[in-house]
């Protein structure tokens, strides 16, 4: 990850006004923090200045208003400020995987919108079906949202499904 955040650095150092690349740094640092790669205070400042930078460059790229709201719900806690980005991107690009699946995850089921977060969620999985972190994503708020019974039942059926995949980019002999 640290790695990236370099690349990223690169990227925009060579080009100033590649918004993506600002996208890519904030969504990054981000994600440092999140994995308990860095600390928030250090790096989601820096994420927060990208991200915004990003917006600035292109009001129209959604992977800016992806790492913005993720910015503004989950370290600074402005939770309508982070919902308004998570629409605002899933009005720019609704086919992206991601938006749906940190909404669902990272937003809704927060907030104990489980039913909304199921929606998000099933719909982050029907466009990237491969996808290990939205399975993921899908059993965290299946068990943060369902009754007893569907939380015991749900992973059991998700890991299920991946197994008997057959999805070409999974390693041979993986179980």
């Amino acid at each position: 990850m640290r790695r990236s955040v370099r690349f990223f650095e690169q990227a925009i150092e060579l080009e100033p006004g590649f918004a993506l690349g600002w996208a890519g740094l904030a969504d990054s640092c981000t994600l440092l923090a999140e994995y308990g790669m860095a600390h928030p205070d250090e790096s989601m400042p820096k994420a927060k200045r990208a991200a915004l930078r990003a917006v600035e460059l292109d009001p129209s790229l959604g992977e800016a208003w992806t790492s913005l709201a993720i910015v503004y719900g989950l370290y600074e806690w402005e939770r309508e400020e982070a919902e308004v980005c998570y629409r605002r991107w899933m009005r720019l690009n609704p086919g992206y995987s991601t938006v749906h699946n940190w909404f669902a995850v990272d937003h809704l089921a927060m907030l104990g919108r489980f039913d909304e977060a199921d929606a998000e969620i099933r719909l982050a999985r029907l466009l990237d079906p491969w996808s290990t972190i939205i399975v993921e994503g899908a059993a965290s708020c299946s068990c943060c949202g369902a009754s007893m019974t569907k939380r015991l039942e749900f992973p059991g059926r998700l890991w299920k499904s991946i197994r008997n995949s057959t999805n070409p980019g999974r390693r041979s002999g993986a179980p």
